[in-house]
Formats: structure tokens, sequence, C-alpha cells
């Protein structure tokens, strides 16, 4: 029973312990740990609220920060050992707070927004294995200090900003797996990253390191991936990188790497995957690379290696998946035991020099997704004319894309075309010298995407059956022979974006039910014998480049052009277009528009300026008229520009966009005057502002004297005035009696026709004729300009006053002529004497005030001339 008792009491002792260390040990994580964690989610932002309604001291979970997302805790002292905030969409700056979680193990922060630089209190964190704070925006100096954690064996700092080298204390730790890709980092590999023997994981792609791999690094015998690609590493590929054994991926594209590729490469056993491609590597492929059972991956594109390929190459790779050899100096034929390598799955082996017949064999790769041959010497069977590897390559029930562009393949496509798989989607076979028909079968490709068989010689229709393609989204088939008219069947083609057909025979009106292509972007149309365009053409309002160009196209632009609220690009140049082109005016994405060598007519639109991307613009060869607009002025991007060969008229804009062409934009139109450097006659006005003194001395001075003049022969003349007040008086009120009413047919044979030579002068709103009426009646005829701003208010203004006041020294007006396009005043019979004293009078003034000083009349002669006028003038009017 003592023994009962004793017993009974020692495991309650126990209990009574263990659960005073689990309250001390709560405590202390709440007392320690958790403030930490609070100051970390104050440097938060939480857009998603993923801690914002975790974190928190007033919740059932606030007991343990144990139970907080993200947290995981030891089991002996329930202080933090784990913080994984990977992948929440959280951003803003790590806390210097966390360097108290002394307990720490695994630090996460990978995938989000975070920014800044790492806090230096994180050394204290010597616990750490496993730090990950890839994928985020930390920038700053990669810190040192990460070489001071004694027990870490990831870094994974990969796609952030940091800048600057890689510490050398780095060489420190017995880390496993460094990634420091996509970090922006610079500089050369510090050597005592040799010390890492415990590395299989080494990755610095994407970084701006030069110079060469230091050969530190061949003491890293347990790497298996190895990935320094996109880089500026130069020199020699290391052939140490033949000596770890347990290399299995090898990533060193796109550096600068040049020589020859180490034959040791190829006695790697465990190698599934290389890339060497985009560098400088010559000389022979190795063919050890192609002797390893395990390999899967072989990149070597954009070098320039050459050779021929292995004979046997297929024999020796059962495993390969991926051949890109594409981009070298590669010659020979492509050996038909390369189908021996069953599981290839992409063959491209474009931009090389390799020759002879594409093997039939080809289709024996069961697997195979992609093959691209493009740009090569290959042809096709020389026994038969069809293309028969093609039918061969339909037993490759995976394929998505063939691409044979720029072979000389001399042959016809098969009809076993049409057998393809519905996987097919790219179908790139341009420039090869393709010829015969394109096959109904074609049409069976329901899921191809892409059609390439243009600049080939190709016959014949267009199949209508080409509208069973649904998912097609570009069909090019320009620079063939093609003929006939366009299939309705292109109509169905619902997801067609890019349509080329230019470069052919094809002829008639262009599809009415083309309306049905509401995604199509890009048309080439030209170079055809097209006939019509319908209306529903213009309601493709995703259109983007249009070119009809070279057709026989007729009939004019209807203002449902103004849909085409996208297009950059319209050339309709070389048809039998007509009309006006006002629909075009509102199109204010245009950047290219020609539409010379038609028949269009009428003025260029004003509203043309509002055309501010305009870089393009070609109008010549039509039967355009009126002025050019001066607002083309404001065309800032205009480059190229040419109204030539039409019938504008009047003064060439020059200045802003138009200034930068020459004569040639203009020539053939012959009303057309400007500056002397377009080679048209000179304007009568210029529009080249002149300087203040030139202003003053040709027009402001000669006006003011010839005012003087007048003032001074007027009062000259008063003396005469009291002597023919009382006849001056009866003859204006006869001039009363005789008003008359004067058709403009009697105004027009009085002047005949307003003609030149009885042109006396010209004003501000008018010009002024002599004649002489049926009956003998001499006259004067103002005809206003009523194209003139203030025209019409001038020719009202003057019929109320000169029709109601009287002075022997004014012309007296005795009848008018008043139409909606004409207005004139007719004058006295003694009008030319009267006039001709005045002229004479200005004539003096500008003589007297020629720019030239050694030409002007002294004031002597001055006063002499004005006495003659006088005298003159008194004879004429019958004074004494």
């Amino acid at each position: 029973m003592d023994i009962s008792f004793f017993s009974v009491f020692f495991v309650l002792l126990l209990v009574h312990c263990f659960m005073a260390s689990s309250a001390v040990a709560v405590r202390t994580n709440i007392t320690t740990d958790q403030p930490a964690l609070l100051a970390l989610k104050s440097h938060i932002n939480d857009p998603n609220r993923i801690l914002a309604s975790n974190w928190s001291t007033s919740t059932s979970t606030s007991t343990s920060v144990c139970n907080w997302v993200g947290i995981k805790c030891g089991a002996k002292h329930l202080r933090v050992t784990s913080l994984n905030l990977s992948h929440m969409g959280l951003s803003g700056t790590i806390a210097p707070q966390i360097g108290n979680l002394t307990f720490l193990f695994n630090l996460s922060f990978r995938n989000n927004n975070f920014h800044g630089s790492l806090p230096n209190e994180l050394a204290s964190l010597r616990r750490l294995e496993v730090v990950s704070f890839g994928l985020n925006n930390f920038s700053g100096m990669l810190p040192s200090w990460l070489g001071f954690l004694p027990k870490l064996q990831v870094l994974y700092a990969y796609t952030n900003s940091f800048e600057g080298s890689i510490p050398e204390s780095l060489g420190n730790i017995s880390v496993t797996s460094l990634n420091l890709s996509h970090m922006g980092l610079l500089g050369t590999i510090a050597p005592q990253i040799g010390n890492l023997t415990f590395l299989f994981n080494l990755s610095f792609r994407n970084n701006n390191f030069h110079g060469s791999l230091p050969n530190e690094l061949a003491s890293l015998r347990r790497l298996e991936v190895v990935s320094f690609g996109l880089n500026n590493f130069s020199g020699m590929l290391p052939s140490w990188l033949g000596f770890l054994p347990k290399l299995q991926v090898l990533y060193a594209y796109t550096n600068s790497f040049e020589g020859e590729i180490p034959l040791e490469i190829g006695t790697l056993q465990n190698l599934t995957e290389v890339s060497l491609a985009n560098n400088s590597l010559a000389y022979q492929i190795p063919y050890a690379i192609f002797n390893s059972s395990k390999i899967e991956v072989i990149s070597l594109y954009m070098n320039q290696l050459s050779g021929h390929l292995p004979p046997i190459i297929g024999n020796w790779l059962p495993n390969l998946k991926v051949l890109y050899l594409w981009g070298n100096e590669l010659k020979g034929i492509i050996p038909s035991s390369i189908s021996n390598a069953s599981m290839l799955v992409e063959l491209e082996l474009g931009a090389n020099y390799f020759s002879g017949s594409i093997p039939n064999t080809l289709g024996n790769l069961r697997h195979l997704e992609r093959l691209n041959l493009v740009n090569n010497d290959l042809t096709s069977n020389s026994s038969t004319l069809e293309l028969s590897f093609l039918s061969s390559l339909t037993n490759c029930v995976n394929l998505t894309s063939i691409v044979l562009a720029e072979n000389p393949l001399n042959g016809t496509l098969p009809i076993s075309i049409g057998n393809f798989s519905t996987s097919l989607e790219e179908f790139v076979a341009f420039n090869c010298n393709i010829k015969g028909i394109i096959p109904r079968e074609i049409g069976n490709l329901s899921n191809l995407m892409t059609l390439h068989l243009e600049n080939n010689e190709l016959v014949g229709p267009i199949p209508s059956t080409v509208g069973g393609i649904r998912n097609l989204q570009g069909l090019y088939l320009q620079h063939n022979r093609l003929q006939r008219s366009i299939p309705n069947g292109i109509c169905q083609l619902r997801n067609l974006d890019e349509l080329l057909l230019n470069h052919n025979k094809l002829f008639g009106p262009i599809p009415t039910c083309w309306g049905y292509l509401s995604k199509l972007q890009k048309l080439y149309l030209n170079s055809n014998k097209l006939t019509s365009i319908p209306s529903s053409f213009w309601s493709l309002t995703e259109l983007l480049q249009i070119n009809l160009s070279s057709n026989s196209l007729s009939g004019y632009l209807p203002l449902d052009v103004g849909k085409l609220e996208h297009v950059t690009q319209i050339d309709l140049s070389w048809n039998k277009l007509s009309g006006d082109i006002h629909a075009i005016r509102g199109l204010y994405s245009l950047v290219s528009l020609s539409l010379a060598h038609n028949k269009f007519q009428g003025s260029i639109p004003q509203s043309f300026d509002n055309l501010i991307s305009m870089e393009h613009l070609d109008l010549s060869d039509n039967n355009f008229s009126a002025e050019i607009p001066k607002s083309l002025m404001k065309l800032k991007c205009l480059k190229y520009f040419n109204v030539s060969f039409n019938r504008l008229q009047g003064e060439i804009p020059f200045g802003g966009a138009i200034a930068q062409f020459s004569a040639s934009s203009f020539m053939g139109n012959q009303a057309l005057c400007g500056p002397p450097q377009l080679k048209v006659p000179p304007c009568e006005t210029s529009n080249v502002e002149q300087s203040t003194t030139t202003v003053i001395v040709r027009y402001i001075l000669p006006a003011m004297i010839a005012i003087i003049l007048a003032l001074f022969l007027t009062f000259a003349l008063l003396r005469h005035q009291k002597r023919a007040a009382k006849h001056n008086g009866q003859g204006d009120l006869l001039a009363l009696a005789t008003w008359r009413r004067i058709t403009y047919l009697e105004l027009e044979q009085a002047t005949d026709g307003f003609s030149e030579s009885n042109l006396v002068g010209k004003g501000s709103f008018g010009s002024v004729y002599r004649g002489m009426l049926s009956d003998g009646t001499s006259i004067a005829v103002k005809v206003f300009n009523l194209n003139i701003e203030g025209g019409f208010k001038s020719f009202k203004a003057e019929c109320d006053v000169l029709c109601s006041i009287r002075h022997r020294n004014l012309v007296k007006i005795i009848s008018s002529c008043s139409r909606i396009d004409f207005k004139a005043l007719r004058g006295e019979e003694n009008f030319n004497a009267k006039l001709d004293c005045m002229l004479s009078v200005m004539q003096l003034a500008m003589d007297w005030s020629t720019e030239v000083p050694e030409e002007r009349s002294n004031m002597k002669d001055v006063v002499t001339i004005l006495k003659n006028i006088k005298l003159k003038f008194l004879k004429d009017v019958g004074e004494d």
C-alpha cells in the first residue's frame, strides 16, 4: 500500500511540474515572440486581410501565437520555429524585431511584394536553416551576415532588386542550395563559392556577372544543377564542368562563351539537360553529347557550330525530347536515323545549311509536336513531285506546328494534307517554290490557326472549303498566281484577324459577306484585278491596315468609311475611285493615307488637320481643286506629302510640317503659286512679314502724303465752289430725277465683260471699271467683292452715305445693281476727270515716297506737277 501511495504521489508531482513548465513556456511565447510578430504585422500592407483577421491579441487564438497563420512552434519550448508568409500578396518592409525570434530555423517571405533592405538584426537568427525571400522587390546590397549563419542550408534570394556583388562571406556556410537568380547582381563570381562543397544546386541565372568561371568551382563535386545563363560570362567554357560526376542540368545559355564545346561534357553520364544556346561556340559538336541514354534536352541554338550530324544520331538518344540546333552552320543531310529518337517532342534544325530531301521517316516520331526546318536547302523526294514527307507526318497525331519556310521544296501539296490531326495549329511554308493548286482537303484542318503559303507558285482558285478552318486567325496567300474570284467561304472565318491575298490574279468584286469578318485587323488585297467594294466592307470596324491598291476598283467612298475609327493605314492608290474624300476626315488614328492615281475630286478637307498622327499623305494624280488647306501645316508628324498632278490653285502653305517638302510634292498643278524653291510662280501678295520700316515707307507714308495733297487740292478749288453752286444744285436735282434701274447684262456689256482693259483700280472691298452704256452715257462701275468679310456691309454703307449727300468733288451715284452674288454702284459721267485727277495725285505720292532715296522726286518737281494737275482738272470739269 505504501508503494501505491508513493507512485501516485510521484505522478502528481510530474504533472504539476509539467503544467508549471508549460505555463512558463506560454508566458515566454507571448512575452518574447508575440511582440516581434505584431511589430512585423505593423510593417505589412495586407490587402487580403489574412493577418488582420488572425494575428490578433483579441481573438481566441491570442493565448498562443503558435495558432496564428504561417506560424509553427517547437514542441518543447513553444517558441516560434517557422515563419512562412509566402504567396499571400503582402507588401511592406521587414521589421527588425524579427531578429528576436531566436528559435527560427525556417524563414520564408517568397512571392510577395516586400521591398527595402533586409535588416541586420536578422543576423541574430543563428538557428536558421532555410531562408527564402525570392520573388519580391528587396533592394540594396546582398547582406554579408548571410555568410555567418552557421546552420544555413538553403538560400533562395532570386528575383529581387539587389545590387553589387556576391559577398565573399557566403563561402563560410554549409549551404546545399544557393539560388541568386534574377537579382541584378554584377561583378565576378567570388572564388570562395568553391568552399560550398555541400552544394547540389547553384544558380546565378539572369544577372550581370562577367569574366570567367573560377576554377575553384571544380571542387563542388556534389553539384547536380548548375545554372548561370543570361549573364555576360566570357572566355572558354571550362572543361572542369565535365568532371562533376553528379551533374544533371547544365544551363550556360545567353553569355559570351567562345571556342569549342569541351569534349568532357559528353562524358557526363547523368546529364539530362544541357543548354549552351546563344553564345559564340564554334567547331564540331562533340558526338559524345549524342551518346547519353539519359539526356532529354539538347539546346545549342544560336552559335557558330559547324560540321555534320552523326549518321546514327537517333540510335543513342532513347529519352531525347527536345533538340534545338537552329541558327548554326551545320550542313549535310538530316540523318533518317533521327527518327529512332522516338520520344522527340520538339525538333528545330532551322537556319543552317542542311541539304538533301526531308526524310519520310520523320513520321515515326509519334510524340512530335513541333517541327522547324526553316531556312535551309532542303528539297522533296526527287522521285515524285509531291511533297511525300508531309504524308508521313500525318502519322504524328500530336503535331501542332510545321515550319518549312525558305527551303526549295519544288513540289506540290499532297491531298493527304487534309489528314493531319486536328491538333495542327500552324503550317508555315512560304518561299518554298510550292507548285500546283491548294487542295480542297485543306479545309479539314479545323483547328489550324495560321496558314502561310505566300511567295510560292500556286495557281488555280482559293478553295471554297477554306471556310472549314473555323479557328483560322491568319491566312497568308500573297505573291502567288491564284486566279478567279475570292470565295465566299472566307466569310466563315469569323476568327480571322489577318488576311493577305495581294499580288495574285484574283478578279471580280470583294464578297458582300465580308461584313461578318468582325475581327479582321489587317487586310491586303492589293495588286489584283478586283472591281468593287461592297458597302458591308466599311462595317469592319476593327480594321487597322487596309491595302486595296493597284486594282480596278470604282465608285465612291461612302460616309460609312468614318466607322473605321481604329484604322491607321489606308492605301487605295492606283484604282478608278471618284467623288470627294470628306468621309475620311474623321479617321483620327490614321498614320498613312494613299489615294494616288484615282479620279477623286473636290477640295482637300480643311478638317484634315485633326489627323494629328498622319505621317504619310499621298493625294497625287487626282482631280482635286481649290486651295491646299493651310490647316495641313498643323500635321507635326508628317514625313511624306504629295499633292502633285491635280488642279489645285492658290498659294502653297509654306510653314509648319509643309515647309520640309520639295517642289516634287506640288508639281503638275498649274494654278499654284508660292516661294521660288517650289518652282511655282510667285503669288500676287506675299505672306512674308514685312519689317516695320518697310510697312511705313511702302504703305502708311504714301497714304498720308496722298491725303495731304488731296486736301491741298480741295482748298485750291474752293474758290470755284460758289460760282458753280447753283448749276450743280440743278444738276443734282436732275440726277435724282433720272435714277433708273440698270440690269447686270447692261453693266457687263458697258464694261466689255468687266474687262481688265477697263479696270481703273482696286480697293479693299471691290474694283472700279470704266464703261459706256448703249445710249453713249459714260459711267464708272464699282463692283464689290462679296467673298471678302465685310464686302456686303461696305456696299450697304456706301449706298446709305453716297446716295444721301452731295458735294461737287464727290462722284455722284446715279444707279445700282444688286443680286445675291453681285453688288455694284454706277457713278456720274464726269467721273473720269475727277478720277484722273486723284490717280495723278496718288502717283505723285508714290513717286515721292519710293523706298530708294535716289529715285524719289524732289519737292520743287512735286509743286510743279501739282500745279499742272490742278489746271488739267479745272479744264476737264469746265471751270475757269
